[in-house]
């Protein structure tokens, strides 16, 4: 009732934490720009291949980085579906431990770059661990961007 009553003539729009400045995706220009430097360095840099098949698939499912390390494809009631473990549910966060995103209506292109990032989940696994994995292509993306 007293938050009701207060007006928010000169208040901020938005938070100053560095959680509410970050810019949270890429605007599409620099995605796509991002994408073909990436697909130009494919064999010059080590894992430019595999941060390209990140964020294709990340722009996609709107996945947390962290999450895909105990995602993996299933099939429920016929349909094709992806099932992720939450990174938020803890401490009574979220709706569950996991969830289940429904990709029946998913573009082939999208389907097969989730393929594609399945397998090379599963290809560094064992040369790197995932955590090593997302700590190198966090750096190269600093690097590139």
């Amino acid at each position: 009732a007293l938050l009701d009553d207060e007006r928010s003539a000169g208040t901020l729009s938005r938070g100053m934490r560095p959680w509410a400045t970050k810019q949270e995706q890429f605007k599409r220009d620099d995605f796509e720009q991002l994408l073909e430097y990436l697909t130009a360095h494919i064999g010059r840099h080590k894992f430019a291949n595999a941060l390209r098949t990140w964020l294709v698939v990340a722009r996609f499912t709107g996945l947390r980085p962290c999450e895909w390390e105990y995602a993996g494809l299933t099939d429920v009631g016929g349909k094709p579906c992806l099932l992720v473990r939450n990174a938020k549910a803890t401490n009574g966060r979220g709706n569950g431990g996991y969830r289940t995103l429904d990709l029946s209506k998913a573009d082939v292109a999208d389907i097969d770059a989730l393929h594609d990032m399945i397998e090379m989940l599963e290809g560094y696994e064992a040369e790197l661990g995932f955590a090593a994995l997302h700590e190198r292509l966090a750096h190269n993306m600093k690097r590139t961007t």
